[in-house]
This record gives C-alpha cells, structure tokens and sequence, in this order.
C-alpha cells in the first residue's frame, strides 16, 4: 500500500473511528516487540511450532501433553487479547462472544473479517437490546478488539487478539500482497478459551 494511499485512509472516518481498507493488525506499522535469547544458555530454551513459528513452551527441560482440539469449538485467543478482554464491560464482553461465535467453526477459518450489524447478534441472542449492541460494539472498536473496513458492517478482526486458523500464514499471504512488506505477528503464548464452559486452559 502506498503513503499516499495510507494517508488518505486514515482520514476515513466513521462514527468516531478510523475506516481501514486492510486489515490493520497484519500492517508492519503497529509496533512489535522482538526478544532475542542466545540458544547456548541451557535456561531460555524454547520450544517452537512448526507449523505457525509460535512459542508453545519455555524451560531448560520440560514434559508436556499434546492433544487434539476440535477447531469447530475453540479459536486461539493470545495473552495480549486475554489483557483487553478483561478490561471490557458486560456490554463489551457479550459483544465479544458474537465476535468469537462469528469466527468459530470450519466457516470462520482462517478468516480475518467477520459480518456485525444488530439483526445478526439479536438472531444469535434474541434477548440483546440494541443499547447493550451499541455499548459492545464501541467497546470493541475502542479496544481494537476490531477495525471499522469500507463496508459498513464487515469489520477485521484484530489477528494479534485472536484467530481461528494458521495467522502466521495469512501474514505470509499479507505480504505477498502488499508487495513484500516485512509483516512479523508477536509470540505470545496461545490460550485456548471454550466460553460456554467458561474455561481457560493454556
């Protein structure tokens, strides 16, 4: 994307917030925090995926239990999501739960976009006012949980909060597109969260 194009972008406003015609979250402009640890020291040991070159576990030695997940019912949420999740209010939180819902299952798979508009969440939850919709939907924005995009009610879902697939992937695909920008996603740790259970597991 151009300067030119990414100035004219950022005047795009609606309802008080910034209008992206790219998904903000997979843009080399947020700032991304980069640890460099010397692989001779026995203590910082890392254990990578091989499959999205994210940290799974840390420790001189270490034992741990891999098992499947159905990916119909959990998306990968990251601590940094985990941070702002907490600070939303009831309004914020229920609107995250359609979100979540949204891009859960084979259908939201690695997709960074998901369709929000208040006859969609009542139809999900026949008992939400549209005060409480209003109220959550500005929590989300405010706290990049989303981005508003030039449709009007397609919002990006912020990849470095949570997503449903390989992210490492779709930045790979990102930068392909945007004629090889460096794209790098931060490290944090995935937490699996299964909100009907209310449950947190690492």
């Amino acid at each position: 994307m151009s300067q030119e194009r990414q100035n004219n972008e950022d005047k795009l406003i609606r309802r008080g917030h910034p209008i992206y015609e790219s998904n903000p979250s997979l843009s080399s402009s947020l700032p991304v925090k980069v640890k460099h640890k010397d692989p001779s020291d026995l203590g910082t040991a890392y254990r990578i995926s091989r499959d999205t070159g994210e940290i799974v576990a840390h420790g001189a030695i270490g034992f741990w239990e891999e098992q499947e997940v159905d990916s119909e019912q959990f998306v990968k949420i990251y601590i940094a999501g985990i941070r702002q999740y907490g600070q939303l209010s009831k309004s914020g939180a229920t609107m995250f739960e359609y979100v979540y819902n949204e891009i859960s299952g084979k259908n939201g798979k690695d997709k960074d976009t998901v369709a929000i508009n208040y006859l969609l969440a009542q139809r999900w939850l026949d008992s939400l006012s549209r005060r409480t919709y209003e109220r959550g939907l500005k929590e989300l924005l405010d706290k990049d949980f989303i981005f508003r995009s030039l449709t009007s009610e397609i919002y990006f879902v912020n990849v470095r909060y949570m997503f449903n697939g390989d992210r490492l992937m779709m930045a790979k695909v990102y930068q392909r597109k945007e004629a090889n920008i460096p794209v790098q996603l931060p490290s944090d740790e995935p937490l699996v969260i299964d909100l009907e259970a209310n449950l947190i597991n690492e």
